[in-house]
């Protein structure tokens, strides 16, 4: 295995859809320093210098209690006032609680948020909610120590519980800066609603719910509002979930929803890129592959746009913002050039921050690299042997000629299976696909098939939701466009045909059928080249049957040769040699894919079709003496039959 950097990607194959990504924070400053989310930081380190000092001799389990209570309320305070106030509530609730209780591992892990890879992400809402506040209920009891709480303690605690109370509800600043961003951003002059969504990240379930709140009166003199603005999280349900990926994927001009807020039950194998090109992290994780995996919801390939921008806010006037800053640069850092962090590298990050936020730790965060042991295995990893420049091109170039070369070896060409579906559709029904102009890659409709069709075509509707009724869905729901060629992007509004589809299963099923229900095989056919020799061949079919009539092989038998006219003709006509019948073939499948551009005269097929007879007599023979096998039925042309119709 190779890994390589998307930046080396992306100057190799610059064809390649990953976008560039452009990281933005936001700095909010000139806030009065009364302003709740500035007083409170402050309050709490203070709170938090004197509980250390409280409990300098306190046993080590109370003081590592304290330190995860001091980090969960940080935490909550960096994400909203909302989920800050209920924490500091259950927090006072075990201090004020004597019982003694114990505090074990798996009461910690539930004072982080969830995660997509996390069962609890898959909870209640409110489930994960009491689990976490069980959990700091019991961390505070076992952090309170032996010696009571100083008069100072308290009354930090209780003007934090009243700033936080009068706060609740109210928007912060950041809120007021997603909203100035959002109207420039997202809608006109005239404010409608453009053709951008913006996808938002929050930790906790508080302040996605505030967040909802905030935002949802802000924009409410527009249009449709109540469909502009959703949630997503672990708890909704799958079949929820999938309705709401649905629609933030679905173009912009057919569905309205424009806002997604998201926790991080969104952060790891959902995809948000195809009309979305902004993130914004209301509040950051402390981890940083937490951070990576939301930005990478939008920052992947299928991605429309040539950048991506993810957003994240900082206080110029909080210190603590300071590490949090750091945390995002040293993290775009090492992916820049390492790839990925590192398990000892993200692990010493972790190590840092599990005391909090304090003052000195942006520097430590800057100062940390990989060790050079590190650094060189990392390397080695991205590639047993760096090549770059020139060698990597030579490489990829290999690698064209090789897919080039599988192609030719697999024998899949698009124009020949979709003109072998259109015959297929035109012998059972009497219509072709029927091109839809104005799209690229070309979309095609098919035509109205019978009622035995009815479930192979409900592959090619949107799809059905859970407990509707079939007939309510397939009349809301018409079947689809159709194309051959991958779409570059996500798209709900075709279905891309490949050979293991039920349609074309089926389709070709019934093309292959035809030479066991017409009689009419044996024709004479012409078609157009930009050869000036003319040629001609003759296609044989060869059928080995077993025990009731069950069909155990089939292959084709071809002798190409120079085609002259029988007026000047002086000897029979010959087969060519290998390389010249190889060649003809070529030149016969080009012209299957130009048929329907390329008519030939009347009087010229008339002319061909007179001297056909004598034409096979004189290659009947060569065509009976040609080794076997040569060819393969299922390697034929697919639209050769289509052609032998229409010239015949």
């Amino acid at each position: 295995m190779v890994r390589r950097l998307k930046n080396e990607l992306r100057e190799l194959v610059p064809n390649l859809g990953l976008p560039k990504r452009i990281v933005s924070p936001h700095d909010i400053s000139g806030l009065p320093l009364d302003a709740p989310e500035l007083k409170l930081m402050r309050l709490l380190g203070e709170y938090r210098a004197l509980r250390e000092q409280r409990l300098s001799k306190s046993t080590r389990g109370q003081q590592a209690a304290a330190s995860l209570v001091i980090c969960t309320l940080q935490k909550r305070l960096l994400s909203s006032l909302e989920a800050f106030a209920s924490t500091l509530r259950v927090h006072r609730k075990g201090l004020n609680d004597h019982t003694p209780e114990p505090f074990d591992e798996q009461q910690q892990l539930n004072l982080d948020a969830p995660g997509a890879d996390d069962e609890r992400g898959d909870l209640p809402e409110e489930q994960v909610t009491e689990d976490l506040e069980v959990a700091v209920e019991r961390a505070s009891k076992r952090s309170r120590g032996t010696e009571p709480l100083t008069t100072r303690e308290v009354s930090l605690f209780e003007e934090m519980a009243a700033i936080a109370d009068r706060g609740r509800g109210l928007p912060d600043a950041r809120v007021k800066e997603l909203a100035a961003w959002i109207r420039a951003n997202l809608l006109d002059a005239s404010g409608r609603w453009n053709q951008r969504r913006v996808l938002i990240f929050t930790e906790y379930t508080e302040t996605k719910r505030y967040l909802e709140q905030q935002l949802q009166p802000e924009f409410s003199r527009t249009d449709q509002i109540a469909e502009r603005i959703a949630t997503y999280h672990g708890c909704m349900g799958r079949q929820r979930l999938d309705a709401i990926k649905l629609a933030f994927n679905t173009s912009p001009e057919k569905h309205p929803l424009r806002i997604l807020i998201a926790t991080d039950a969104a952060r790891e194998g959902v995809n948000f890129q195809n009309h979305c090109a902004d993130l914004f992290h209301f509040d950051l994780p402390w981890n940083p592959s937490r951070m990576e995996q939301r930005n990478g919801r939008i920052d992947r390939k299928l991605q429309r746009e040539k950048e991506v921008r993810c957003h994240y806010f900082v206080y110029t006037q909080r210190p603590e913002d300071d590490v949090i800053r750091a945390l995002v640069r040293k993290t775009e850092t090492i992916q820049a050039e390492l790839g990925s962090l590192s398990p000892v590298l993200e692990k010493r990050i972790e190590d840092l921050l599990a005391g909090g936020l304090r003052e000195g730790l942006a520097g430590e965060i800057e100062k940390l690299s990989a060790e050079s042991e590190e650094r060189k295995r990392v390397e080695e990893e991205q590639e047993s042997v760096r090549k770059r420049g020139k060698e990597l091109s030579a490489e990829l170039e290999d690698l064209r000629d090789l897919l080039k070369d599988s192609e030719r070896f697999v024998g899949l060409n698009v124009a020949h299976l979709r003109n072998a579906l259109s015959l297929s559709l035109e012998l059972n029904q009497g219509l072709a696909l029927e091109p839809v102009p104005g799209h690229r890659p070309a979309r095609w409709m098919l035509p109205r098939m019978p009622g035995a069709w009815a479930h192979t075509l409900d592959s090619l509707r949107a799809p059905r939701r859970k407990y509707q009724k079939i007939w309510e869905w397939r009349d809301e729901n018409p079947i689809l466009p159709v194309v051959f060629e991958s779409p570059e992007h996500i798209d709900d509004s075709c279905v891309h045909l490949h050979l293991e589809h039920r349609v074309v299963q089926r389709l070709l099923g019934r093309f292959r059928a035809q030479g066991f229900v017409y009689d009419d095989l044996a024709r004479a056919c012409v078609g157009q080249t930009d050869d000036a020799i003319r040629r001609v061949i003759l296609i044989g079919r060869l059928s080995l049957y077993g025990p009731s009539a069950s069909r155990l092989h089939d292959e084709l038998v071809m002798v190409t040769s120079r085609w002259v006219d029988p007026v000047g003709r002086k000897e029979a006509l010959r087969s060519y040699a290998d390389d010249s019948e190889k060649y003809t073939i070529q030149m016969l499948e080009k012209s299957f894919e130009q048929a329907r551009d390329r008519q030939v005269r009347s009087e010229v097929e008339e002319k061909l079709k007179t001297h056909a007879p004598q034409d096979v007599a004189e290659l009947l023979p060569h065509l009976q003496n040609a080794p076997r096998p040569r060819r393969p039925v299922n390697c034929l042309p697919s639209a050769a039959a289509r052609n032998l119709r229409n010239c015949a």
